[in-house]
């Protein structure tokens, strides 16, 4: 059984070494896959068709699947992104349309408590090949490895080879039918890939290029939590650790001028909400 074993370890590092030493030959373009629930099918049919040929005009392959619903699980909308990635290996991303099963995550041990909840985890559908487990069938992945063996698991983590807990697509999505108070769902569909459309056309006059950032709890210019936009922006407007922070965001979003993008970190949960303020431990 050792010796097996040992083979078996022997003949998969090889393989690693060789599939990471070759380069692609694959000259096909990336693949959009955009599932949509089927109870937006008909509704949106025109916005989504627009949607599509935007995309193909910019060089990607687009499929629209409208086999899943809300009650869909999220094992076999996976399922869907594995083939789809499998099958031509060109699958770059997914955009989830409408009310699309979320998967959870927790630490086992954290299950439970209202600080530490439950929260949405859509790397499940862009890991296609790592290993998700829901060790107490409760509905709530807990673990997330790398492979079955973790003896393999280590000797790849030793050897540089790589991880099977990285993404191989990237996935968003655009629901609208929690937004009750801006519009009924539809309509703010439509009107959502309308401005999509006069983005990718050209036709939208988009905000100046400057940000700006709004945190209460951390630097986000030097935390893990936060981010970086001074790379990027030399035109950043920034408001951290202030008592009127509710109001500085309030007048950034109701600039004429408007931002290209905007940072926002917020400390929240059962107990606590800082927003306005931030009591220093």
């Amino acid at each position: 059984m050792i010796n097996k074993l040992f083979a078996f370890l022997l003949f998969t590092i090889a393989l690693s070494f060789y599939s990471c030493t070759q380069q692609s030959t694959d000259l096909n373009p990336k693949k959009v896959l955009l599932i949509v629930e089927n109870r937006l099918s008909t509704s949106i049919e025109m916005s989504i068709k627009q949607y599509k040929t935007d995309l193909e005009n910019e060089g990607y392959l687009v499929e629209v699947t409208e086999e899943v619903n809300a009650s869909t699980p999220p094992a076999e909308i996976r399922k869907i992104l594995q083939k789809e990635y499998d099958e031509n290996n060109n699958l770059a991303c997914a955009v989830l349309i409408g009310n699309i099963a979320a998967p959870l995550f927790n630490d086992k041990a954290n299950q439970g408590d209202p600080y530490w909840h439950d929260y949405l985890a859509d790397f499940y559908y862009m890991d296609l090949d790592g290993i998700w487990e829901d060790s107490d069938n409760n509905g709530v992945f807990d673990e997330h490895k790398d492979t079955e063996i973790n003896l393999w698991s280590k000797i790849r983590k030793k050897l540089n080879l790589g991880d099977n807990r990285t993404p191989e697509i990237w996935v968003s999505r655009i629901r609208t039918d929690m937004l009750t108070s801006l519009g009924d769902e539809i309509s703010l569909f439509k009107k959502y890939f309308e401005k999509n459309h006069n983005y990718r056309t050209g036709k939208l006059n988009i905000p100046k290029k400057r940000a700006f950032v709004v945190s209460a709890g951390v630097d986000v210019l030097k935390s893990d939590w936060g981010a970086n936009p001074g790379k990027i922006y030399s035109d950043l407007e920034i408001n951290q650790f202030h008592q009127n922070l509710g109001d500085s965001l309030r007048k950034i979003l109701n600039s004429e001028d408007g931002y290209e993008w905007g940072v926002i970190n917020v400390f929240s949960g059962p107990r606590i909400h800082h927003f306005s303020y931030f009591f220093y431990l």
